[in-house]
């Protein structure tokens, strides 16, 4: 078995293959190197809806504009207290 994922360790690196393949193939490669456990298994074990996934985005990218805004505060903040001084 390990001269087979060495062959494909070896036409990964040659890029004798389209990238799809390739794309493939290191896919392969990181389900053994995980024990063939599925890359969404090892973080969530339940399956979420389009509905779920779009509301976890809405809150991520809700909670980014919130620190950005905090960021600029405090720039600005910084800075005016340097143009004062």
């Amino acid at each position: 078995m390990n001269y087979y994922f060495k062959r494909i360790s070896d036409i990964i690196k040659n890029k004798k293959v389209s990238i799809r393949i390739c794309k493939i193939l290191q896919d392969l490669m990181e389900l053994r190197e995980n024990r063939w456990v599925p890359r969404g298994e090892q973080c969530d074990q339940q399956l979420k809806t389009t509905y779920q996934v779009r509301e976890i985005n809405k809150r991520e990218s809700r909670q980014t504009s919130y620190n950005s805004i905090w960021i600029i505060l405090s720039l600005t903040l910084i800075f005016c207290s340097r143009m004062s001084a």
